[in-house]
């Protein structure tokens, strides 16, 4: 044995991790890392599909209602879905999830032993997760106007 060779001698064959380098975490640590990373892709995904799937509603809204089959000009339905859904979408469905996409491929490098520091999984994961208490805070703000004005509208009834 060299004084390179990164074999430690006191270390039985038992305790060998086959995934990769993990920094001296245990096997159970390791799956939970690989678990995290699986489920955080695996919604991630969804995510994409979701965003899709609004893209695809919006991009069919603005295409058949361009005349709803009367031949009328594009109307202001489709433009109003325009700049609705496609923000929505935007901001609810595909950003997070890529962040979260992010986020997985960070936890499953840490189990593998190919992310020198626990520090870029864990910024990984506070992004994902500032964003939606934002976004969060930002909905709910969105919710107690609208409340206020359906209140006052029903009192002007």
């Amino acid at each position: 044995m060299t004084p390179s060779d990164p074999t430690n001698p006191y270390q039985s064959a038992a305790n060998e991790n086959p995934i990769g380098d993990n920094r001296g975490m245990d096997q159970e640590s390791v799956e939970s890392w690989l678990s995290l990373g699986r489920w955080q892709t695996f919604l991630s995904i969804l995510g994409f599909l979701a965003s899709f799937c609004l893209f695809a509603f919006v991009a069919f809204t603005v295409l058949f209602g361009m005349g709803g089959g009367r031949g009328r000009p594009v109307g202001g339905e489709a433009f109003f879905t325009l700049l609705v859904f496609l923000p929505m979408a935007v901001l609810v469905y595909l950003i997070p999830s890529v962040l979260l996409f992010k986020a997985g491929k960070q936890a499953r490098d840490i189990a593998s032993g190919e992310t020198k520091s626990l520090v870029q999984v864990v910024q990984s994961q506070r992004s994902f997760w500032r964003y939606l208490g934002v976004l969060a805070i930002i909905l709910l703000g969105f919710y107690a106007v609208a409340i206020g004005v359906a209140i006052l509208s029903a009192m002007r009834f």
